[in-house]
């Protein structure tokens, strides 16, 4: 049987594109917006994540850590400024269970670095794989997101998303 993810496909999805800062969406004029600074980020991701938490409908059952995570799992993938893709590189150093793993090769072959986040007793909820932790692959030199996994309780992945190019065109069938 062929493999039907063997051949480039291109989306061209007729609606607003929304990036996810816990349980909200923002446009890509809004992520423009964003802080670019470690303190300013930080100040926006935690009042976000307090709106969350005290949510009457739904409330968000997730520690900050694990807040800041998902939101760096998503954001990274899309058009950030490069301060706030610095400041989100930041604030991400500074949680409590994240571990820069080293080196390590993508699901694609690339060389990157590992930012590892285990799930914290009360956080395994986050995963609906239940998966024990979370390793995003990135570029050393661009800063570039190269992978977002799911990893198993030996580390390895059991869920992978690969980046092999991210950027915006004008025309179907452009590589960015």
């Amino acid at each position: 049987m062929d493999d039907p993810h063997a051949e480039p496909r291109v989306n061209d999805y007729d609606m607003p594109i929304r990036f996810m800062i816990g349980q909200g969406r923002l446009s890509i004029d809004e992520l423009a917006k964003l802080p670019t600074t470690e303190a300013g980020l930080d100040k926006e991701l935690r009042r976000r994540h307090r709106a969350d938490a005290d949510d009457p409908e739904s409330p968000l059952r997730v520690g900050y850590p694990l807040y800041v995570w998902s939101t760096a799992q998503d954001l990274l993938a899309g058009p950030l400024t490069p301060g706030t893709r610095a400041a989100l590189y930041r604030l991400l150093a500074d949680q409590p269970g994240l571990t820069v793993a080293g080196k390590v090769t993508g699901p694609l072959g690339r060389h990157g670095v590992a930012i590892v986040m285990g799930t914290a007793e009360g956080d395994s909820e986050y995963a609906p794989d239940r998966a024990p932790g979370f390793r995003l692959v990135v570029d050393p030199e661009t800063g570039r997101l190269l992978a977002n996994e799911a990893l198993d309780d030996a580390a390895k992945p059991i869920r992978s998303v690969a980046y092999e190019a991210m950027g915006w065109t004008d025309a179907l069938g452009e590589r960015p």
